[in-house]
């Protein structure tokens, strides 16, 4: 996602974990032939994550079209710390297939800590849940 807005002012960066909840979670809309109707649709492709690996390895190119694209993030803070990338993170699949990312973010001024989560847990319709759910059911026999 460009990190920059149309006029070229850079927009306040976004946190490490809101990049990392919208990578997993990603949702694409394209346009598919529909025979019954004779005609184009717009359709939503969905990223769906079932599982998660014990490890997870991160690519951290992000340079962009333009190089101050992706370097904007990487040299700015958010969230009040004085870097990009948190202490910890956690991922995690909720019962109804939902990603959630937390991060723990330190504060700057008072040096307490706290974790904050990206993603909600409503992200994925029911009749989807209800899917996810079979087949995890099927694969665990």
């Amino acid at each position: 996602e460009n990190f920059v807005d149309k006029g070229d002012a850079p927009k306040k960066p976004p946190s490490f974990g809101e990049v990392l909840y919208r990578t997993l979670s990603r949702e694409t809309r394209l346009r598919a032939f529909n025979k019954s109707s004779g005609s184009y649709e717009t359709i939503v492709q969905r990223k769906i994550a079932t599982s998660l690996p014990s490890v997870l390895s991160l690519s951290c190119a992000c340079a962009g079209r333009k190089e101050e694209d992706g370097l904007f993030v990487w040299r700015g803070n958010s969230m009040g710390q004085d870097h990009w990338l948190p202490e910890k993170v956690e991922i995690a699949i909720s019962d109804t297939g939902n990603i959630l990312v937390s991060e723990y973010v330190q504060e700057l001024d008072s040096g307490t800590g706290r974790w904050v989560t990206h993603g909600k847990d409503d992200a994925i319709s029911n009749v989807v849940a209800e899917i996810l759910a079979k087949r995890k059911g099927h694969s665990a026999q």
